[in-house]
């Protein structure tokens, strides 16, 4: 890797992505908070099926290390 254009075309690395549920237990909080707190942060995954007759749409949300590290570190205080 010698240049830039080497780099552009290499695959991104692999980064573990968090459930709601893993973050709650993680941090203690419950499940609705997580999904809150992450619902509009730029770099969660939301995966959300059609909504059905009757029935509400189920959404399912993954929360990259990234983006989780980020929140946590806006969270801390100075």
């Amino acid at each position: 890797m010698n240049n830039i254009s080497d780099v552009a075309t290499e695959p991104a690395p692999v980064e573990r992505h968090f459930t709601a549920g893993e973050v709650a237990d993680l941090w203690h909080f419950n499940v609705e908070t997580i999904r809150r707190l992450f619902d509009s942060e730029p770099g969660v995954v939301v995966l959300q099926a059609p909504a059905r007759k009757g029935k509400r749409p189920y959404r399912t949300i993954r929360i990259p290390q990234t983006v989780l590290d980020r929140v946590h570190k806006g969270m801390q205080v100075a």
